[in-house]
């Protein structure tokens, strides 16, 4: 008993630690993150790697900002980003239908600020994968409803308030 309770302390700590190390590159997306303050960390990735991790980064100044500013998109997002992270509505054939968000963390609704989002889920009967989110040639929401991203990372960065959210989901 008291080995699998030093095993699995050690598993914990390994996690904790894993952001902390002071090795560790510390950036998002090209975006240095090392002065930034934590505000939240949860991570729940399993034995067989599906879970999600969560970030959300406090920032004093603007300097993230301006380097979010040479290489993310500008918010709004596309309908298909919208959807994937905050969930849509969308109408098809007279009906009404609901998509996401697809994702467990609840990130606020940002109205202005940037976005990086990266659909890293494999390509099916070779399909071409797509970095915004799922079918290619596509922004529209109700493509969602069939071919919904499995595995993806995204980065929100909300210019009113200087925070950074980031979600790397794997399912």
């Amino acid at each position: 008993m008291r080995l699998y309770f030093l095993i699995a302390a050690a598993v914990v700590l390994m996690g904790v630690l894993s952001f902390c190390d002071a090795g560790a590159d510390k950036s998002i997306f090209g975006i240095d993150v090392s002065d930034a303050e934590v505000v939240a960390d949860t991570d729940s990735h399993g034995w067989l790697g599906d879970g999600e991790r969560y970030l959300e980064l406090k920032f004093s100044d603007a300097s993230a900002e301006i380097a979010i500013s040479k290489s993310w998109q500008p918010l709004p997002a596309s309908e298909r980003i919208t959807a994937i992270i905050w969930g849509a509505e969308f109408e098809k054939d007279g009906e009404r239908y609901g998509v996401g968000p697809y994702m467990s963390a609840e990130l606020p609704q940002v109205k202005n600020g940037w976005y990086y989002f990266e659909d890293r889920t494999e390509p099916i009967d070779g399909a071409t994968p797509n970095l915004n989110g799922g079918a290619p040639d596509s922004d529209s929401a109700a493509d969602l409803y069939l071919s919904p991203p499995r595995n993806f990372t995204v980065a929100v960065y909300d210019s009113d308030t200087a925070t950074l959210y980031y979600v790397d989901h794997d399912s």
